[in-house]
């Protein structure tokens, strides 16, 4: 390829060429973008375009002012550029597919901010397509290297060749040389007549120089030669050679001892890179052997065998046949003859051992006293023997104590635990009493109507020791568990029972509501209760008008007011008005959110009529 900027008209050809290869198909080192598809992402029109291409090519898109360009699709509504077929219409013939980059998306102003592409690995050339280009705009693209040198700058100008109303015009930057450079390309467009700009771009190829290979290693071992094999990524036919000197077409190279080797590889343009290679012996050792002995007088022993290199390694256990498992579980305490043998037939024999341990210890002598009345006072007291070491006991996982003695607890199942040196452990779980409990639930619950401190509600007691009373908010006792006369809010019933238990249950009675009435006429010049589009309710209803918003029948928004009280607000009701002018006769969409004093809200949309 001619290392040299190629001009823009010379391009199309190519693209068209490169336009039903997939995104991201390699071929000689070059790929192609369309913006059809692009990883983990989901094509829409406004998609932000920033690093989805990064972990696959090592691309970024950003734009000059710090934002990011978006994806805008063929058709309306209008996102880059008008053409005589329509918004964002390439010319006929040309076909982009239903995607392309923008800048943001919006159509306005006589420039656009650069559009910026960063390439971690450096590449040595770049292709693209502006959409587009008429009515004095001009577009300059640079190439720069990573000290941000500008190293091949082109500018096109409408009225060149290729561009033109929707036409799709390309253009193409090539290094001379065998080394890439360029770190990043940048787009800079500008309308030099008034009017409207909008920055359009499809179709980017972009390439990297240097040798595209991957290398199979055949590592010398116990009884054969290592080789290195080399193989072309892509459609590119490369040379090799192990002296700089002779190069062939052979990519195998046999009979080799361990160490390093400087393979050098030619391209078909002449260009020489070298890769070092290791060629290892890989007589088998054991890097680690990582033994855990057994526990608690248990078969619980491990060991598990890490061989370097592994090799295809394969492992036995006392004389057991040959297998890939390399981690042995759930054994004795004892000692062990290993034996490894690889696909080479390298082998290492060595011998592990396993430790034995002692018997965790035997909770005896359990004492329980219950609490009565879940007054705290209920105690479990216990003792143990053998072990290893000195026990320590917990209670529920709690801290370890030196006694088997718990006290002040409740009434529940407990846990206690006898824990030895060794972190063996035994446990019992064991029952703390108390009377029998009392079990409240909910009866009824009447809603109090709008205003009137007429709620209910009724609680069921069952279970506790003898006859209950009821106390309401600590002010009311009773002995009925049913209470009337309520108003909405949150009370608390204690009941206790004849020997002084106690057990509590929390009501909730739910707000009272009052009928909200929205009018479906207003008749703003007719002085009147529906001279304006009021909402009504009981005078001592405290309701708050969080959303207040009138649309017309195609949506806009023509009045909006928020967080008012429904009463006393007669200055800020919709009378009929927009932009202090009256609005025509029609229908119109309200959409009211309201909050009454418990903070519970609501939504209310439908239609008013304005008359005049």
């Amino acid at each position: 390829m001619n290392k040299a900027m190629l001009p823009h008209t010379m391009l199309l050809f190519a693209f068209l060429l490169f336009a039903n290869l997939c995104l991201g198909q390699v071929e000689n080192g070059c790929i192609f973008l369309d913006f059809e598809f692009i990883p983990n992402t989901t094509i829409a029109s406004g998609t932000p375009i920033s690093d989805q291409y990064e972990s696959s090519f090592g691309l970024s898109f950003s734009l000059g002012n710090g934002n990011v360009p978006i994806l805008a699709q063929v058709g309306a509504p209008i996102e880059a550029f008008g053409s005589q077929w329509g918004s964002d219409v390439p010319a006929p013939g040309v076909d982009i597919g239903q995607f392309f980059i923008t800048d943001d998306g919006v159509l306005q102003g006589l420039a656009s901010s650069p559009l910026i592409l960063d390439f971690s690995v450096p590449i040595d050339t770049f292709e693209g397509c502006i959409l587009d280009i008429d009515f004095g705009e001009e577009f300059t693209i640079e190439a720069l290297n990573a000290a941000g040198d500008i190293l091949l700058s082109e500018t096109i100008v409408a009225g060149d060749e290729g561009t033109g109303d929707g036409a799709l015009t390309c253009w193409g930057f090539n290094l001379p040389g065998c080394m890439p450079a360029i770190t990043r390309i940048r787009f800079s467009g500008v309308r030099t007549v008034p009017g409207e700009f909008g920055l359009g771009m499809d179709n980017f190829r972009f390439c990297y120089t240097g040798a595209h290979i991957e290398f199979e290693i055949e590592a010398f071992s116990c009884n054969k030669f290592g080789q290195i094999s080399a193989f072309s990524t892509t459609l590119e036919v490369y040379e090799f050679s192990l002296n700089n000197i002779q190069f062939s077409t052979e990519n195998v190279f046999k009979n080799l001892t361990p160490g390093m080797y400087e393979i050098f590889v030619r391209d078909s343009d002449g260009c020489v890179e070298s890769r070092i290679v290791e060629i290892e012996d890989i007589n088998p050792i054991i890097s680690s052997a990582e033994v855990q002995h057994t526990n608690c007088d248990e078969d619980n022993g491990a060991m598990e065998i890490i061989v370097t290199p592994n090799n295809g390694a394969q492992i036995s256990l006392n004389n057991q046949p040959l297998s890939d498992n390399s981690m042995f579980e759930n054994l004795a305490a004892g000692t062990y003859q290993i034996n490894i043998e690889d696909e080479n037939g390298c082998m290492l024999d060595t011998v592990l051992v396993i430790n034995p341990s002692f018997g965790p210890p035997e909770i005896t002598d359990v004492i329980i006293r219950d609490d009565f009345c879940q007054n705290g006072e209920g105690s479990i007291e216990v003792a143990s023997s053998g072990g290893n070491g000195v026990v320590q006991f917990n209670i529920n996982g709690g801290s370890l104590l030196s006694n088997g003695l718990f006290e002040f607890l409740t009434e529940g199942e407990y846990t206690i635990m006898a824990i030895d040196e060794d972190g063996c452990a035994n446990e019992i779980v064991v029952n703390v009493d108390v009377g029998q409990e009392i079990t409240l639930a909910r009866n009824y619950i009447v809603s109090p109507d709008c205003l009137d401190p007429n709620g209910a509600f009724a609680i069921s007691a069952t279970g506790g020791n003898g006859e209950f009373t009821y106390i309401l908010d600590s002010l009311l006792t009773q002995i009925s568990p049913v209470f009337e006369d309520i108003t909405s809010g949150t009370y608390n019933i204690v009941v206790k029972d004849s020997e002084g238990c106690e057990e509590q249950i929390t009501i909730e009675v739910p707000c009272s509501t009052c009928d909200i009435y929205f009018p479906n006429v207003i008749a703003p010049d007719i002085s009147g209760p529906n001279d304006r589009f009021q909402i009504f309710t009981a005078r001592d209803y405290n309701v708050t008008v969080k959303l207040y918003n009138i649309y017309d029948r195609w949506g806009n928004l023509v009045y909006s007011a928020e967080d008012f009280p429904i009463h006393d607000s007669d200055d800020i009701w919709w009378t009929g008005y927009f932009d202090n002018v009256k609005v025509v006769l029609g229908v119109y969409t309200y959409m009211v959110i309201l909050e009454d004093s418990c903070g519970d809200q609501t939504l209310h949309a439908r239609d008013v009529m304005v008359i005049w």
